[in-house]
């Protein structure tokens, strides 16, 4: 997906900020994702395991950071998520992952309609960790067919990847 030209060159148009934004953000990931796969399966792997926790609180701290929107942020995990159905993976995982980001979203209605106290970061923090579990509720179940998981490992966003060490052996989560 590339971003279109002049939305890189210069300042988007009024009224398409948000959207340019997300195409970027997908721009980004899915360039940082090619990068990784060309940079060699050990020392990805090496990497993975030396950042893993620094990736996943940077991400935190990026979301807390710029404020990110519940819509766009919703926008980021419907485009994970329809990568993953159109790569031929569980439809009925995707449609659970997206009733998650569906729930995330109307909850915080209150926060959209009026200015959030000072606390506001942690309701970003939030929505982060939210848009996280559904990739990795998403990502666990392309990983559970064999032949691909390797594919779903790579393409998994550094944020929403289990940290190493097998999350495999936890107990599943029945909360829904």
């Amino acid at each position: 997906m590339r971003a279109p030209a002049a939305w890189r060159e210069r300042a988007p148009p009024p009224g398409h900020t948000s959207v340019a934004r997300s195409l970027l953000y997908v721009h980004i990931g899915l360039r940082a994702l090619g990068r990784e796969r060309a940079a060699g399966a050990e020392r990805a792997r090496a990497d993975r395991r030396r950042h893993a926790r620094a990736r996943r609180l940077e991400g935190a701290r990026a979301a807390a950071r710029t404020h990110v929107s519940s819509s766009l942020l919703a926008i980021r995990c419907y485009t994970f998520i329809s990568d993953y159905v159109r790569w031929g993976e569980s439809e009925r995982l995707a449609q659970s992952a997206r009733a998650q980001i569906d729930a995330a979203m109307r909850a915080p209605a209150a926060w959209r309609e009026r200015a959030p106290p000072p606390g506001h970061t942690s309701v970003a923090r939030s929505l982060l960790y939210v848009a996280i579990r559904s990739y990795r509720t998403t990502c666990a179940g392309a990983r559970a067919s064999g032949w691909r998981r390797a594919r779903a490992r790579r393409s998994t966003p550094p944020c929403a990847r289990p940290p190493p060490g097998g999350s495999a052996r936890r107990r599943p989560d029945t909360r829904q």
